[in-house]
């Protein structure tokens, strides 16, 4: 049996407009892959421009390059893709069912 260690980096952001909490993402740091998890809107304000504004931010401070977006949710789909990212794989999950593995050249 073989083990390899890794140094993983990991940041929970939460988004506010104000004092109002609107969101958060989780950041992971695994090499040169950034992945944002967990990344959501509060229901209420989704369809306003937050979540673009929130990718964004993820993108330039934190260096996101790698998500995974449920292949259900048509919406999410087409904003990443605006922000270039690209399908690389198709993966089952339990929570998700199936997702797109998407990553973004820098």
């Amino acid at each position: 049996m073989r083990i390899v260690e890794e140094e993983i980096t990991y940041r929970a952001v939460t988004l506010y407009d104000g004092e109002e909490p609107i969101g958060c993402g989780d950041i992971e740091i695994f090499g040169d892959e950034i992945w944002l998890n967990h990344f959501a809107i509060r229901e209420d304000l989704r369809g306003m421009g937050f979540g673009q504004k929130a990718l964004q931010i993820f993108i330039e401070r934190y260096g996101v390059n790698t998500l995974t977006c449920a292949i259900k949710n048509e919406i999410a789909f087409h904003i990443y893709k605006k922000f270039g990212f690209e399908v690389v794989e198709e993966w089952d999950t339990f929570a998700d069912g199936r997702v797109y593995l998407m990553k973004r050249n820098k």
